[in-house]
């Protein structure tokens, strides 16, 4: 989900943007994290091809991990 830390505040910056450059910089930023959300479909498949196990072991993990972290504190 770090991805996301690139794609909402891109948008945002989208919106804020008063010159060329700034919305250059906010057009980047948002395709970085576009480009991070593309490559988790990729991973996922060659971890599948690897052993189903282990990438419902790897979801698991990853649910667990996102369980113990508090929204308001990143």
């Amino acid at each position: 989900m770090r991805w996301l830390l690139l794609l909402g505040p891109g948008f945002g910056l989208t919106g804020l943007a008063v010159t060329v450059p700034l919305l250059a910089l906010a057009v980047v930023v948002w395709t970085l994290g576009e480009i991070s959300f593309m490559l988790g479909p990729a991973i996922g498949t060659a971890v599948y091809s690897v052993g189903p196990p282990l990438l419902w072991s790897g979801c698991f993990a990853m649910g667990a991990l996102a369980g113990t972290r508090r929204p308001d504190t990143g």
